[in-house]
């Protein structure tokens, strides 16, 4: 019995027959957002998804909002000048007509907070969800510290 987790180059993944992980072609910036007098949002965790970009936003408290912004950045290469790559991501939200409150929350973001991801692995959940996780004498129990709450 094998318990534990890997990440995409899944030595378990393979050995199980699961097809490799696929790269995604899209960007995503993180980061934070301090609303000083409060924002509205409660403690209710928010994803939007629009044709071309996938948000998801969680308050940390009454001032604090963390969010990501998945999206397609041709100019993502130099992700060294995050008020660039936030000006970027901002105008792209507004081309796609997403709510005006989170094209705020991006371009209020605090540019220290900021991290640009562009090597991201996905493998669909349905994949994991029908696979087989035994293999002659070898069985693999997943868990995560979310399931043990």
């Amino acid at each position: 019995v094998l318990i534990g987790c890997d990440g995409s180059n899944s030595v378990v993944a393979k050995y199980l027959g699961l097809s490799p992980a696929k790269s995604s072609p899209r960007t995503f910036l993180r980061g934070f957002t301090r609303y000083p007098h409060g924002h509205p949002f409660g403690d209710h965790f928010l994803r939007l998804r629009g044709k071309r970009f996938f948000v998801g936003r969680s308050p940390i408290t009454d001032t604090l909002v963390s969010f990501f912004v998945a999206c397609h950045i041709p100019s993502a290469g130099d992700t060294t000048d995050m008020r660039a790559t936030r000006h970027s991501v901002v105008q792209k939200l507004e081309g796609q007509q997403c709510p005006a409150e989170i094209v705020e929350m991006v371009q209020n973001s605090d540019p220290e907070s900021l991290n640009v991801v562009t090597k991201v692995w996905y493998r669909p959940p349905w994949q994991v969800a029908f696979a087989s996780f035994r293999k002659g004498t070898v069985t693999v129990v997943m868990m995560s510290r979310a399931r043990g709450r």
